[in-house]
């Protein structure tokens, strides 16, 4: 693995780790009303679409990043309609 792949997954994994706090933190208070709709349905969408771009390209570091938030987002969508 090259400098750029290992820069590429560092930068990933700090992408993660920053969703982690607002995922605990919603799933916890189950307070959703400040979510719109709006901001989750474009930030699902362009989650599926770099997934979709990484898995084209082969490149790890894209697809992992937004393999896991994708499911971030998800989880918050779920809360979203089950708690408003």
């Amino acid at each position: 693995m090259d400098k750029v792949e290992l820069l590429g997954l560092a930068a990933s994994f700090l992408v993660i780790v920053s969703w982690v706090p607002q995922v605990q933190k919603s799933l916890r208070t189950r307070r959703m009303k400040d979510f719109s709709w709006g901001m989750l349905a474009l930030l699902l969408a362009s989650q599926v679409m770099f997934l979709t771009y990484g898995l084209l390209i082969s490149s790890l570091p894209i697809a992992l990043t937004n393999a896991f938030t994708t499911l971030f987002v998800g989880i918050l969508v779920f809360l979203k309609l089950k708690h408003g």
